[in-house]
């Protein structure tokens, strides 16, 4: 019999091969976020206090559904990664995003004005938006389940960059221009990983229940700025942009999430990761509350100074969302979904309380602060056998 042998070089060349598909998409997650918070800086200067405000308000919303197409991505990569057609759900992408897109052509001469969003042609390109959305997110599940993370960053890049050379084309346009820039972007991506529907029923549970894990997070990033939009307009530019500001600290937390989440690391590294996490918040927590005017003039402008009267409040949220992060992601390595609930539990607590008392701003987001770190606290209490949990 002859051995088989092989060179440590081809060993090296097919490690580092294995790498390098991934740290792309790595690499492109971080360029994705960059490229989003420039958006969100270029349009707070290219709009008044009020209209970017309302933009992080209907912005907020976007976000809310965003929960279907997390879903959509997530069932589709599993189903095609097991060797199944991702077409199935292409076609849940269609039902989904039309039925969307619909909801919110009708019911925008409600939420609009309760919002106080501006008047204008942005209500269409929201509606199609949505609907693109979802069907873009089976693109992506297929791509991520073949592992062409190469085609899945392009794809990503694509939307987020689409979405600032857009906004510069449509910037005299106002508020409009930054929803056209929203739908825009997302047709530019949606050639990618492109899928035929297959009008065949395919469960759609598995889709409810990733969108439902996603809730409990995504509800304590999104439902805020609506609610000072809505009850107190004139400050939910300054309160925007402070949050997106105090958002960095969870934006940063979060690829330590994806790092812990995913495997990279194991065993001590893993706790290292974690406590590096926390030490990294603490030092940019410390910064943020030691200079918060002068960082928000530098990132915004001067007009939206004001709003550094939040940030303590803020920081406190995002310090919470990161320990819920991290509560919910231990169990979702584990396939361990039993805190999904409790999480949307809480939100649901927050907005309700937070309606029903009518809540200042800073109430409203010390109750969300304190109903995220119950529920990160409830994550690590609920016993569980496989649940490796960090501290």
């Amino acid at each position: 019999m002859k051995k088989c042998k092989v060179s440590a070089s081809r060993l090296v060349h097919f490690a580092y091969s294995a790498c390098m598909k991934k740290s792309i998409f790595v690499v492109a997650g971080v360029a994705v976020n960059g490229l989003n918070y420039l958006f969100h800086l270029m349009t707070a200067r290219g709009l008044s206090n009020a209209d970017y405000g309302a933009l992080g308000a209907l912005f907020g919303l976007f976000m809310v559904t965003a929960v279907f197409a997390i879903g959509l991505q997530t069932t589709t990569a599993r189903a095609v990664a097991k060797g199944d057609s991702a077409r199935g759900f292409a076609a849940w992408g269609w039902i989904l995003g039309i039925a969307l897109g619909v909801i919110a052509i009708v019911l925008h001469q409600f939420y609009a004005p309760w919002l106080n969003l501006p008047n204008g042609r942005w209500a269409l390109a929201f509606a199609i938006a949505l609907a693109v959305m979802l069907v873009e997110a089976v693109h992506r599940g297929r791509l991520q389940g073949e592992e062409k993370w190469g085609w899945l960053s392009a794809s990503m890049l694509a939307d987020a960059g689409g979405k600032v050379a857009l906004w510069i084309a449509f910037s005299h346009f106002g508020f409009d221009g930054a929803v056209w820039a929203l739908l825009g972007a997302s047709v530019l991506s949606l050639p990618f990983g492109w899928v035929n529907p297959l009008w065949q029923w395919t469960p759609v549970y598995p889709i409810l229940s990733v969108a439902l894990a996603q809730l409990g997070l995504i509800g304590f990033m999104a439902l805020d700025v609506p609610y000072v939009s809505a009850t107190l307009p004139e400050a939910s530019g300054e309160y925007n942009a402070t949050a997106k500001v105090a958002g960095l600290l969870y934006m940063l937390g979060s690829l330590a999430v994806t790092l812990w989440y995913t495997g990279a690391a194991a065993g001590a590294a893993r706790k290292a990761i974690v406590h590096f996490a926390w030490f990294g918040f603490a030092c940019g927590a410390a910064v943020l509350l030691a200079f918060p005017i002068q960082i928000i003039t530098f990132l915004f402008s001067a007009d939206y100074a004001p709003g550094a009267a939040y940030m303590p409040a803020l920081v406190g949220l995002s310090g919470a969302l990161l320990w819920l992060s991290f509560g919910l992601h231990a169990r979702w390595a584990r396939h361990d979904h039993a805190a999904d609930f409790i999480a949307v539990a809480a939100v649901c607590v927050w907005a309700g309380v937070t309606w029903w008392a009518g809540l200042a701003v800073s109430q409203m987001v010390f109750v969300a602060g304190a109903c995220a770190f119950v529920a990160g606290a409830t994550t690590r209490l609920l016993p569980t056998k496989t649940m490796s949990d960090p501290k």
